[in-house]
C-alpha cells in the first residue's frame, strides 16, 4: 500500500530530474493520488464546525506571527461563530446551562491570572 511519504519522495525525485513527457505524466498522476489520500473528510455535514477547527488553527498560527488587531479579529470572529453554532444546537437544559457558565467565564476573563 502506498503511502504519502513514499509518494512524496517519488514526487521529489521526478521534480528535481529531467522534464520529459512519461516524467509529468507519472507526475500528475502521483499529484492526483496524493490529493485523494489527503482531501479531508467533511466529518460533520451538517455542520461548519469541523471545518472552523482548522481556520481557527490557521488564523491563530497567523495572529500569533503577525499580531495585528485584524488578525485578532479574525480569529474571535470565526470563534465566536463555531461557539453560537455549538449553542444553537444544543437541545438538553444541561448543555445550555453549560454555555451559560461559559460565557460568565469568558466575561471575567479579563481579570483572571493564568500561572
Amino acid at each position: 500500500m502506498l503511502n504519502l511519504e513514499e509518494i512524496d519522495n517519488t514526487i521529489e525525485e521526478l521534480e528535481s530530474g529531467d522534464t520529459t513527457f512519461s516524467v509529468c505524466d507519472k507526475l500528475a498522476s502521483l499529484y492526483i493520488v496524493k490529493e485523494h489520500m489527503t482531501k479531508a473528510k467533511d466529518l460533520v455535514p451538517e455542520s461548519n464546525i469541523d471545518e472552523q477547527i482548522e481556520d481557527i488553527q490557521a488564523l491563530f498560527v497567523n495572529y500569533m506571527s503577525n499580531r495585528t488587531s485584524e488578525n485578532l479579529e479574525k480569529m474571535l470572529s470565526t470563534i465566536y461563530n463555531m461557539i453560537s453554532e455549538l449553542y444553537h444546537t444544543c437541545s438538553d437544559s444541561k448543555e445550555k446551562m453549560l454555555f451559560k457558565k461559559f460565557t460568565n467565564d469568558i466575561a471575567s476573563i479579563a481579570t483572571t491570572t493564568i500561572i
